[in-house]
């Protein structure tokens, strides 16, 4: 695939993300459920862009690993803080 044609091609799929983004915001959902999608689509849209624009997809398998770990060990992270922060927010 022509280089051009696989820019536009992953634009648009980032674009259609983030509009199923700002529809998971409108969308009359828990705070919880809001939070956790929101957080699993940017974070298939942050590997998209690590894997094309950044042309990590040409790297040896370990140096892709690298930063893929650090977004791996972000999202459970970020999945905890939801857990523990979760009583304080059913009073809404």
């Amino acid at each position: 695939m022509d280089r051009t044609k696989l820019y536009v091609y992953v634009w648009g799929i980032l674009v259609a993300f983030t509009i199923i983004e700002v529809l998971t915001l409108l969308a009359p959902l828990t705070h919880t459920v809001i939070i956790a999608a929101v957080i699993t689509v940017a974070s298939v849209k942050a590997i998209a862009v690590v894997s094309i624009y950044q042309h990590l997809k040409d790297e040896p398998t370990s140096v892709k690993m690298f930063p893929l770990t650090l977004l791996i060990l972000l999202i459970v992270f970020l999945l905890l803080a939801l857990l523990i922060a979760m009583p304080n927010m059913m009073v809404q």
